[in-house]
């Protein structure tokens, strides 16, 4: 049952509408058999053949399986759910395409309340359901709705952390930049006159000079 309806689905994205419309008919046939008058998979198979037929242009035999599913969900679900949100939306549509303009704008009213409170006004449903709304004020002269906050952002920024202050190499070391507390600043670099292992350097042969000096 479940096989049958996602075919047919898929046929409708397609396009395929007259190879769809029998797996859609089918699958509502068989829910209604098996399943209680108001479950809400009833309501789903209703939706979606009342969706197909609407687009063959089929809108009087769409319309009352668009208000029963409505209907359903309304009672099972409740008027705030998201799904009697789709409901609203779709039966809206085809009362647009009936030309009954005054009982479609508030149903796309309520959906696209229903739709900013639960999805946000930045949604892709909301914006779908906002554009129904826009073309149904513009087919009976009313002005356009007004667009939804988007200048604030979605995440504000965060603030830039203070950086800490710069301390002069000078004071961040002591004893000058290098630290070795010497001339020039060059660390581990001993003093010849301080070191106390430095000898002068030792020439050959100079110790047999001086003696022969002495005996002449």
């Amino acid at each position: 049952m479940v096989s049958v309806s996602n075919l047919g689905l898929l046929l409708r994205t397609q396009g395929e509408l007259a190879a769809a419309r029998p797996l859609l008919e089918r699958a509502l046939a068989t829910r209604e058999r098996v399943l209680a008058p108001h479950h809400p998979d009833i309501a789903t198979s209703l939706l979606n053949l009342g969706t197909l037929l609407r687009a063959q242009g089929e809108l009087a035999m769409a319309r009352p399986l668009l208000e029963r599913a409505l209907a359903i969900r309304e009672r099972v679900l409740g008027q705030d759910h998201l799904l009697t949100a789709f409901s609203l939306n779709g039966l809206a549509r085809l009362l647009h395409a009936q030309g009954e303009l005054d009982v479609a704008g508030p149903l796309f009213e309520r959906a696209l309340a229903i739709r900013e409170r639960a999805l946000g006004t930045d949604h892709s449903h909301t914006a779908l359901t906002l554009n129904d709304l826009a073309l149904l004020l513009r087919d009976r002269g009313d002005p356009p709705p007004p667009a939804p906050l988007r200048t604030r952002p979605r995440h504000p920024r965060a603030r830039p952390r203070p950086r800490p202050p710069r301390h002069r190499r000078d004071q961040a070391r002591p004893g000058g930049a290098g630290g070795g507390g010497g001339r020039g600043g060059r660390r581990g670099v001993t003093s010849p006159r301080n070191s106390s292992t430095s000898r002068p350097p030792s020439v050959p042969g100079s110790g047999l000079s001086e003696i022969r000096r002495r005996r002449s």
